[in-house]
């Protein structure tokens, strides 16, 4: 619903809006955690970032996969494995 409104009220595919700004809303807590520690400028705070990203990452791609298998198991969508 918020989605829609907000690809409604800017005018842009909600297909977008939900590619590209709810990804960033939904990890703007990671990013701005990041900053302080990215001022640090050492090897150390810099290695603690990447981990942190990488974690975030993986565990957002993961999720996102498990949602739209379990979309198509519900709508007993055909799915081709290559």
């Amino acid at each position: 619903m918020v989605i829609t409104s907000l690809s409604t009220n800017l005018k842009i595919n909600s297909f977008y809006v939900s590619l590209v700004f709810s990804p960033l809303v939904l990890n703007s807590r990671e990013i701005l955690e990041s900053i302080p520690t990215a001022k640090k400028k050492t090897a150390n705070s810099i290695s603690m970032i990447l981990y942190a990203i990488n974690g975030t990452v993986t565990v957002n791609n993961s999720l996102v996969l498990g949602i739209f298998l379990a979309v198509i198991y519900k709508n007993n969508l055909q799915y081709i494995l290559c």
